[in-house]
């Protein structure tokens, strides 16, 4: 029965996309603010996740406040998801009438280093849009895939970014995986480290609350001695643009090393909290951040 369920998502789907890909792209954004608004009244266990993250960051924002920005989350999400969609259709003319990039200096910078670079992004912005940037420029990268439970569609998602130079892994081989991605390839190594960690995580303040937290982007800096950048998508108007922060002050002693992952992820989680309040509507409030609590230790 879950296999007949997965392949009617994946027909529809593939069936919907041909139809939206000849739809012209600021239209696009506009069926996708619309979806997002039908999902933001539909489905009410993301809004309440949404609303009580909102509530927890902005506690000096009155209710109607944190509505709207929720609402506008919702709509940004339709939004990115029509922008998927273009993916497999992204070209350097579409580069270059509605991307601008800041930064791109710290990624050839670091990449002259030859130990690749740890690369971090919240989940602001476009972050799909990022992929098919970086790799229409040439660069290579390997990313962390969490596996979607539907294999048709997970594949689908796997074909869409591998056009991009981007190898895709899963969370078990990433101990093997990453420090030869970024030793032996000189990759751009990404990390959407911004979520719940579970126990695995360590817990740093996020947006003015305790938030369990990955380790993953500085624990690999460390023991690769790579330098790490954080990279912000965010969108103005018709434009997607992106911003490549300078080499982050990472601690890379390895005399305490909790101690230096600790201060490493706060670093990170810091500079990545500035851009999140400053685009808050674009910011992914529907996810569960602060599901893990430290008395769950």
């Amino acid at each position: 029965m879950r296999r007949l369920k997965h392949l009617l998502e994946y027909t529809a789907v593939i069936t919907l996309l041909p139809l939206l890909s000849i739809i012209p792209y600021r239209l696009r954004l506009k069926i996708g603010s619309f979806l997002g608004t039908l999902t933001y009244y539909l489905y009410r266990h993301r809004r309440v996740i949404a609303l009580e993250n909102l509530s927890y960051a902005y506690p000096d924002k009155d209710r109607k406040w944190q509505h709207a920005i929720c609402k506008k989350s919702f709509q940004h999400l339709g939004m990115n998801a029509m922008e998927f969609i273009q993916l497999p259709k992204l070209n350097e003319r579409f580069l270059q009438k509605y991307f601008r990039i800041e930064g791109e200096e710290h990624f050839i910078k670091a990449l002259e280093k030859k130990k690749g670079v740890i690369v971090i992004g919240p989940h602001l912005g476009n972050w799909e849009f990022i992929i098919g940037y970086f790799g229409l420029k040439g660069y290579k990268g390997t990313a962390i895939m969490k596996r979607q439970s539907n294999p048709y569609l997970n594949r689908m998602i796997r074909r869409f970014r591998n056009k991009f130079n981007l190898s895709l892994i899963y969370r078990k081989e990433a101990r093997r995986e990453i420090p030869r991605a970024l030793l032996e390839y000189n990759h751009l190594v990404g990390f959407g480290a911004d979520q719940d960690a579970g126990s695995r995580g360590v817990f740093v303040d996020f947006l003015g609350r305790p938030a369990s937290t990955a380790t993953g982007p500085a624990r690999f800096a460390m023991i690769c001695q790579s330098p790490a950048v954080l990279i912000i998508s965010y969108r103005e108007k018709d434009l997607c643009r992106i911003k490549i922060s300078p080499f982050l002050p990472f601690d890379y002693s390895t005399d305490n090393q909790n101690s230096a992952i600790l201060k490493n992820t706060e670093i990170w989680t810091q500079k990545a909290e500035e851009y999140i309040r400053k685009y808050p509507e674009q910011y992914l409030w529907a996810h569960d951040r602060w599901k893990t609590k430290k008395s769950d230790r």
